[in-house]
C-alpha cells in the first residue's frame, strides 16, 4: 500500500497542484524542492518512523537533480518507490528514467488520471510482493 508520498519539483507550483491533487485522492503528500530538500525530508521520515513509500521527482533541479537523488535513495532506501518526472529530457535521459529499478515515468506536463492509474498500478505490484 502506497499511503506517503513525496513530491519533489523546482517549479513550485507544478509541484504544489500535484500535492494538492494526491491529498484529494487520500494520500499524505510532502512537497520539496528540489533533490537535497528531498533527501532529507526522507531521512527525517525514517527517523521519525513515517517513511515515504513513493517518490515522485523531477529529474531537472538545481543543487542535486532527480538522478542524483535517485541513486541515493535507491542506495539507502530501496523500499521507496520511485516515479521520474520531467518536461525537458533528452534520449539519453529517458534511457536512464526507465532503467529496471524505477517504477515509472511521466513526461510534463501529464493528466492527472495518468499519474493515478500509475500510482494505482504501484499499489497492486507492491501488494503482490
Amino acid at each position: 500500500m502506497i499511503n506517503r508520498i513525496l513530491i519533489v519539483d523546482d517549479e513550485i507550483e507544478f509541484g504544489k497542484a500535484v500535492q494538492r491533487f494526491l491529498r484529494l485522492e487520500g494520500f499524505d503528500a510532502d512537497f520539496a524542492v528540489n533533490g537535497q530538500q528531498a533527501y532529507y525530508k526522507i531521512k527525517n521520515a525514517v527517523i521519525e518512523k513515517r517513511q515515504f513509500e513513493l517518490l515522485i521527482t523531477d529529474l531537472m533541479m538545481p543543487h542535486m537533480d532527480g538522478f542524483d537523488l535517485i541513486n541515493k535513495v535507491k542506495a539507502n532506501y530501496p523500499l521507496i518507490s520511485i516515479i521520474a518526472i520531467s518536461g525537458y529530457i533528452n534520449q539519453k535521459e529517458v534511457k536512464e528514467a526507465l532503467r529496471p529499478d524505477m517504477d515509472g515515468f511521466l513526461e510534463k506536463p501529464f493528466k492527472p488520471d495518468s499519474l493515478r492509474t500509475m500510482i494505482e498500478n504501484l499499489c497492486i505490484y507492491r501488494k503482490s510482493l
